[in-house]
């Protein structure tokens, strides 16, 4: 992970298997340019972890979902940024997706829905 994040991300375990990777660019980056270099960053990500893992007497094949999410505003906290990017990798899991599930809105939206539901 920290080969794919490159020398301006910072990885950090936040669960069993659960890694948040962050990237800060500058203010002058234009959106999607950002979200250009960060979908090559979740495919380099894809790329590491494609590579088997071979340990004596087996190979192991290993297999992540992404779920992306951008800092929106100034007042957005990191643990609102970390509860987005969780929920759209929830998503990416639920669909059993193999591409990266970037955050919206309306993800919040079916969630407490579901959450009513239950």
């Amino acid at each position: 992970l920290r080969a794919a994040a490159g020398p301006t991300g910072f990885v950090a375990r936040i669960g069993g298997d659960e890694f948040v990777v962050l990237v800060e660019v500058g203010p002058q980056v234009a959106r999607e340019t950002f979200r250009a270099r960060m979908r090559a960053l979740t495919r380099g990500i894809e790329n590491r972890l494609a590579e088997p893992v071979v340990i004596p007497a087996t190979t192991l094949n290993i297999s992540a979902a992404q779920g992306l999410a951008f800092w929106e505003s100034d007042d957005m906290t990191a643990a609102e940024l970390i509860r987005r990017a969780d929920l759209a990798m929830y998503r990416a899991k639920a669909a059993r997706q193999a591409d990266v599930v970037t955050y919206s809105l309306q993800m919040d939206e079916t969630a407490r829905d579901d959450q009513r539901i239950e």
